[in-house]
Formats: C-alpha cells, sequence, structure tokens
C-alpha cells in the first residue's frame, strides 16, 4: 500500500484526531477528553499551526504538529515542531525522516529561516532519531510554569 504524507486541513478532523490518539499511545499519555470539533477546526484554521501525516490508504500511521513563530531578529520566522510520533509498529522505517523532510520543505517553500524540536534528555529512542538527521544538536534546558490543573479539577 502506498503511503503519502499530507498537511492535514480544517476538514480533516479524522485525521487530526487520529494523530492525536497516536500521541498519546507513543507518548505513553492517558487518554484525554478531547476539545470540541469546532475549536479543532479553528485551530487549523490558524496559519501559525500546522499538521502533517503520514497515512497508508485511510489510517493515520504517524504525524507531527508545528507553530510558526515570528522572531522580532528577522522577518523570517521559524517553524517549531512540537510533536512527532510514529506508530510502534511503524518505526524505523523512515516515516518519521519523511515526516520531517515535509516539514522541512514545507518551512523553506513559506520562507522559514529554521526548523527548530526540542527532545528531552532522557528520551533516547527521541534524541537518536535527531541526530540521524542532518539537524544540529545543543544542549538546552526547558522549564515550565503549569496554570491549570489538568487532574480533572
Amino acid at each position: 500500500m502506498n503511503r503519502i504524507i499530507k498537511r492535514v486541513g480544517p476538514q480533516e478532523i479524522e485525521e487530526f484526531t487520529a494523530l492525536i490518539k497516536l500521541f498519546e499511545e507513543v507518548f505513553e499519555l492517558p487518554p484525554l477528553p478531547l476539545p470540541a470539533t469546532s475549536y479543532l477546526q479553528q485551530l487549523l484554521l490558524q496559519e501559525s499551526f500546522h499538521v502533517f501525516v503520514a497515512m497508508e490508504g485511510s489510517e493515520v500511521i504517524g504525524g507531527l504538529t508545528a507553530f510558526t513563530l515570528p522572531q522580532y531578529h528577522s522577518t523570517a520566522p521559524l517553524l517549531y515542531v512540537y510533536d512527532l510520533a510514529v506508530a510502534p509498529s511503524r518505526q524505523r522505517q523512515g516515516i518519521g525522516r519523511e515526516l520531517m523532510a515535509t516539514a522541512i520543505a514545507y518551512a523553506r517553500e513559506k520562507g522559514m529561516e529554521e526548523v527548530f524540536v526540542q527532545a528531552e534528555e532522557e528520551d533516547l529512542h527521541a534524541l537518536d532519531f535527531y541526530r540521524a538527521t542532518d539537524a544540529q544538536g545543543q544542549r538546552i534546558f526547558h522549564f515550565t510554569y503549569p496554570l491549570l490543573s489538568t487532574k480533572g479539577t
């Protein structure tokens, strides 16, 4: 079966929700309730939000989400890859590389200056993946300030 990589549009909620469920599986997250379809469609309508999926037939087997970030030192924006996942049974088959190559080509076509992605230090699988690509690694620290409880309160 042929594999395609495509950008998801606002009318393709099924592909987007399948990708969200795939993220939960791959990242070993507890199932969380999805926002309303109208919210997800509005998110997909935003020019600064991007979703790419790898599909075989009607099945989402991988994907990534990314955000365009404007800069104040340059008029060329950056593309921040927020999440990238491939179904466990489909890993190590070049799908992640194809997704990144598609996002990079999209960013280049849109005149962006750089594509960047973060990986946690303990996520050796992700670190190995990005090191095997043409990416340049940097050691950074990431700090968060949680504002909303996600424990159902």
